[in-house]
Protein backbone atom coordinates (compact mmCIF):
# COMPACT_ATOMS: atom_id res chain seq x y z
CA UNK A 1 0.00 0.00 0.00
CA UNK A 2 2.88 2.39 1.11
CA UNK A 3 4.56 1.85 -2.29
CA UNK A 4 1.37 2.13 -4.36
CA UNK A 5 0.47 5.22 -2.90
CA UNK A 6 4.10 6.15 -3.00
CA UNK A 7 3.98 5.63 -6.80
CA UNK A 8 1.21 7.47 -7.38
CA UNK A 9 2.27 10.57 -5.38
CA UNK A 10 5.96 10.27 -7.36
CA UNK A 11 4.64 10.40 -11.07
CA UNK A 12 1.50 12.83 -10.89
CA UNK A 13 3.87 15.26 -10.17
CA UNK A 14 6.48 14.54 -12.94
CA UNK A 15 3.62 14.47 -15.21
CA UNK A 16 2.13 17.77 -14.92
CA UNK A 17 5.54 19.15 -14.82
CA UNK A 18 6.37 17.21 -18.33
CA UNK A 19 2.72 18.66 -19.48
CA UNK A 20 3.51 22.38 -18.44
CA UNK A 21 7.00 22.44 -20.32
CA UNK A 22 5.61 20.77 -23.46
CA UNK A 23 2.71 23.54 -22.84
CA UNK A 24 5.59 26.58 -22.96
CA UNK A 25 7.57 24.75 -25.41
CA UNK A 26 4.58 25.18 -28.05
CA UNK A 27 3.93 28.44 -26.91
CA UNK A 28 7.29 29.58 -27.42
CA UNK A 29 7.28 27.53 -31.00
CA UNK A 30 3.79 29.32 -31.57
CA UNK A 31 5.06 32.66 -30.57
CA UNK A 32 8.06 32.00 -32.89
CA UNK A 33 5.69 31.04 -36.02
CA UNK A 34 3.82 34.21 -35.40
CA UNK A 35 6.82 36.49 -35.47
CA UNK A 36 8.16 35.11 -38.71
CA UNK A 37 4.83 35.48 -40.16
CA UNK A 38 4.33 38.95 -39.14
CA UNK A 39 7.61 39.99 -40.06
CA UNK A 40 7.05 38.71 -43.88
CA UNK A 41 3.78 40.41 -43.78
CA UNK A 42 5.21 43.82 -42.93
CA UNK A 43 7.68 43.21 -45.20
CA UNK A 44 4.73 42.73 -48.12
CA UNK A 45 2.79 45.47 -46.58
CA UNK A 46 5.68 47.51 -47.54
CA UNK A 47 6.80 46.29 -50.99
CA UNK A 48 2.89 47.02 -51.54
CA UNK A 49 3.07 50.68 -50.42
CA UNK A 50 6.49 50.75 -52.07
CA UNK A 51 4.95 49.63 -55.12
CA UNK A 52 1.54 51.65 -55.09
CA UNK A 53 4.02 54.67 -54.62
CA UNK A 54 6.10 53.81 -57.52
CA UNK A 55 2.38 53.28 -59.60
CA UNK A 56 1.55 57.21 -58.41
CA UNK A 57 4.99 58.47 -59.47
CA UNK A 58 4.64 56.65 -62.87
CA UNK A 59 1.03 58.14 -63.33
CA UNK A 60 2.55 61.25 -62.60
CA UNK A 61 4.80 61.35 -64.59
CA UNK A 62 2.57 59.73 -67.68
CA UNK A 63 0.09 62.21 -67.27
CA UNK A 64 3.13 65.16 -67.89
CA UNK A 65 4.42 63.27 -70.75
CA UNK A 66 1.02 62.54 -72.06
CA UNK A 67 0.18 66.58 -71.56
CA UNK A 68 3.77 67.33 -73.56
CA UNK A 69 2.79 64.78 -76.01
CA UNK A 70 -0.76 66.43 -76.94
CA UNK A 71 0.82 69.93 -77.00
CA UNK A 72 3.63 68.66 -79.41
CA UNK A 73 0.87 66.88 -81.55
CA UNK A 74 -1.12 70.17 -81.60
CA UNK A 75 1.56 72.32 -82.51
CA UNK A 76 2.90 69.93 -85.22
CA UNK A 77 -0.45 69.72 -86.97
CA UNK A 78 -0.84 73.60 -86.91
CA UNK A 79 2.98 73.97 -88.63
CA UNK A 80 2.68 71.54 -90.78
CA UNK A 81 -0.60 72.99 -92.57
CA UNK A 82 1.74 76.12 -93.05
CA UNK A 83 4.42 74.10 -94.44
CA UNK A 84 7.02 76.29 -93.82
CA UNK A 85 9.25 75.47 -90.81
CA UNK A 86 12.05 73.21 -90.96
CA UNK A 87 12.96 70.87 -88.57
CA UNK A 88 15.50 73.18 -86.50
CA UNK A 89 12.92 75.40 -86.34
CA UNK A 90 10.50 73.72 -85.38
CA UNK A 91 12.74 72.53 -82.04
CA UNK A 92 13.14 76.00 -81.17
CA UNK A 93 9.75 77.20 -81.34
CA UNK A 94 9.04 74.30 -79.50
CA UNK A 95 11.35 74.84 -77.33
CA UNK A 96 9.83 78.38 -75.97
CA UNK A 97 6.25 77.13 -76.52
CA UNK A 98 6.81 74.48 -73.88
CA UNK A 99 8.23 76.39 -71.46
CA UNK A 100 5.48 78.81 -71.74
CA UNK A 101 2.79 76.46 -71.83
CA UNK A 102 4.01 74.36 -68.44
CA UNK A 103 5.54 76.90 -66.90
CA UNK A 104 9.40 75.09 -66.78
CA UNK A 105 10.61 78.48 -65.47
CA UNK A 106 9.40 80.38 -62.47
CA UNK A 107 10.46 82.48 -60.04
CA UNK A 108 13.60 82.64 -62.04
CA UNK A 109 14.81 79.43 -61.68
CA UNK A 110 16.36 77.41 -64.82
CA UNK A 111 14.93 74.23 -65.81
CA UNK A 112 17.31 71.45 -64.48
CA UNK A 113 16.49 68.70 -67.60
CA UNK A 114 14.50 69.08 -70.61
CA UNK A 115 13.01 67.06 -73.06
CA UNK A 116 14.78 64.87 -75.46
CA UNK A 117 13.44 64.14 -79.04
CA UNK A 118 14.35 62.92 -82.42
CA UNK A 119 12.18 64.80 -85.62
CA UNK A 120 12.12 63.96 -88.95
CA UNK A 121 10.66 65.87 -91.85
CA UNK A 122 10.02 63.46 -94.74
CA UNK A 123 9.53 64.62 -97.68
CA UNK A 124 9.06 61.28 -100.32
CA UNK A 125 8.42 63.55 -103.23
CA UNK A 126 11.87 64.63 -103.19
CA UNK A 127 12.77 61.71 -101.46
CA UNK A 128 14.64 63.93 -98.90
CA UNK A 129 14.74 63.83 -95.11
CA UNK A 130 15.52 66.83 -92.96
CA UNK A 131 16.44 66.02 -89.17
CA UNK A 132 16.80 67.72 -85.66
CA UNK A 133 17.35 66.13 -82.53
CA UNK A 134 17.17 67.51 -79.02
CA UNK A 135 19.86 65.12 -77.38
CA UNK A 136 18.95 62.12 -79.59
CA UNK A 137 20.60 61.31 -82.87
CA UNK A 138 19.21 59.67 -85.75
CA UNK A 139 20.80 56.08 -87.01
CA UNK A 140 20.57 55.79 -90.85
CA UNK A 141 21.33 52.74 -92.73
CA UNK A 142 21.74 53.25 -96.73
CA UNK A 143 21.19 50.42 -99.11
CA UNK A 144 24.66 49.62 -100.81
CA UNK A 145 26.71 46.82 -101.05
CA UNK A 146 28.49 47.36 -97.89
CA UNK A 147 25.72 49.03 -95.91
CA UNK A 148 27.27 51.23 -92.63
CA UNK A 149 25.49 52.95 -90.24
CA UNK A 150 25.87 56.28 -90.13
CA UNK A 151 25.32 58.36 -86.88
CA UNK A 152 23.64 61.75 -87.20
CA UNK A 153 24.27 63.55 -83.92
CA UNK A 154 21.24 65.97 -82.04
CA UNK A 155 22.07 68.69 -80.60
CA UNK A 156 23.44 68.60 -77.32
CA UNK A 157 20.55 70.44 -75.61
CA UNK A 158 16.81 69.41 -74.72
CA UNK A 159 14.02 70.61 -75.45
CA UNK A 160 12.99 73.28 -72.32
CA UNK A 161 16.82 74.29 -71.82
CA UNK A 162 17.36 76.53 -74.43
CA UNK A 163 15.03 79.49 -73.53
CA UNK A 164 14.99 78.18 -69.94
CA UNK A 165 18.32 78.72 -69.46
CA UNK A 166 19.17 81.87 -71.73
CA UNK A 167 21.05 79.77 -74.35
CA UNK A 168 21.49 81.37 -77.03
CA UNK A 169 22.43 77.67 -79.47
CA UNK A 170 20.08 76.89 -82.34
CA UNK A 171 18.91 73.40 -83.33
CA UNK A 172 20.80 72.74 -86.56
CA UNK A 173 18.99 71.08 -89.99
CA UNK A 174 20.30 67.77 -91.49
CA UNK A 175 19.30 67.04 -94.81
CA UNK A 176 19.93 63.46 -95.82
CA UNK A 177 18.93 62.04 -99.47
CA UNK A 178 16.71 58.90 -99.92
CA UNK A 179 16.66 56.16 -102.28
CA UNK A 180 14.59 53.06 -101.75
CA UNK A 181 15.43 50.84 -99.43
CA UNK A 182 17.05 53.08 -96.99
CA UNK A 183 16.28 52.79 -93.28
CA UNK A 184 15.85 55.32 -90.74
CA UNK A 185 15.88 54.96 -86.93
CA UNK A 186 15.16 57.17 -84.00
CA UNK A 187 14.82 56.10 -80.20
CA UNK A 188 14.71 57.47 -77.04
CA UNK A 189 17.34 56.92 -74.63
CA UNK A 190 15.85 54.73 -72.35
CA UNK A 191 16.85 52.14 -74.24
CA UNK A 192 20.64 52.34 -74.92
CA UNK A 193 20.33 53.51 -70.75
CA UNK A 194 18.76 50.28 -69.53
CA UNK A 195 20.93 48.10 -67.22
CA UNK A 196 21.30 44.95 -67.36
CA UNK A 197 23.41 41.75 -68.45
CA UNK A 198 26.22 39.95 -66.44
CA UNK A 199 27.74 42.82 -64.81
CA UNK A 200 24.66 44.69 -64.80
CA UNK A 201 25.91 47.73 -67.04
CA UNK A 202 24.30 50.26 -69.43
CA UNK A 203 23.04 48.79 -73.20
CA UNK A 204 24.51 51.59 -74.68
CA UNK A 205 24.55 52.34 -78.09
CA UNK A 206 27.20 50.27 -79.40
CA UNK A 207 25.27 47.20 -79.05
CA UNK A 208 21.71 48.95 -80.23
CA UNK A 209 23.78 49.18 -83.55
CA UNK A 210 25.00 45.52 -83.54
CA UNK A 211 21.06 44.43 -83.48
CA UNK A 212 20.29 46.76 -86.34
CA UNK A 213 22.75 45.48 -88.43
CA UNK A 214 22.14 42.03 -87.65
CA UNK A 215 18.18 42.47 -88.75
CA UNK A 216 19.70 44.03 -92.21
CA UNK A 217 17.55 40.90 -93.96
CA UNK A 218 15.05 40.69 -91.39
CA UNK A 219 12.01 42.88 -92.49
CA UNK A 220 10.72 46.55 -90.37
CA UNK A 221 7.41 44.42 -89.40
CA UNK A 222 9.76 41.73 -87.37
CA UNK A 223 12.33 43.80 -86.48
CA UNK A 224 10.07 45.23 -83.60
CA UNK A 225 9.68 41.49 -81.90
CA UNK A 226 13.45 41.10 -81.72
CA UNK A 227 14.25 44.79 -80.52
CA UNK A 228 11.69 43.95 -77.42
CA UNK A 229 13.13 40.50 -76.84
CA UNK A 230 16.55 41.95 -76.30
CA UNK A 231 16.33 44.35 -73.87
CA UNK A 232 14.12 42.49 -71.88
CA UNK A 233 16.31 39.73 -71.85
CA UNK A 234 19.28 42.20 -71.20
CA UNK A 235 17.11 43.45 -68.10
CA UNK A 236 16.54 40.17 -66.47
CA UNK A 237 14.64 39.90 -63.48
CA UNK A 238 16.68 41.54 -60.92
CA UNK A 239 16.35 45.13 -62.64
CA UNK A 240 13.79 47.53 -63.03
CA UNK A 241 12.77 49.43 -66.82
CA UNK A 242 15.21 52.53 -66.14
CA UNK A 243 13.37 54.95 -68.76
CA UNK A 244 10.54 55.41 -70.83
CA UNK A 245 11.79 52.78 -74.24
CA UNK A 246 10.35 54.15 -78.02
CA UNK A 247 12.41 52.75 -80.78
CA UNK A 248 10.59 54.12 -84.56
CA UNK A 249 12.52 52.03 -87.71
CA UNK A 250 11.35 53.37 -90.96
CA UNK A 251 12.12 51.47 -94.64
CA UNK A 252 11.76 53.87 -97.69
Amino acid sequence: IISRNFSSIFFKPILGIYRTQKLKHAKAQLEKEVAIRTFQLRQEKEKVENSNIRITQQSNELASERDKVFYINEMLENKNREQTQTSAEVLTLLDIKLIQALNIKANGTAAKDGMDIALCKIDFTKKTLKFSGAKRPLYFLKKQENPEIEIIPGDRIGIGEKSSNNNNYDFKDHFVPLKTGDRVYIFSDGYIDQFGGEKNKKFLGKQFRDIIMELISTPMTDQRQVFSTTIDKWKGTNNEQTDDILVIGIEI
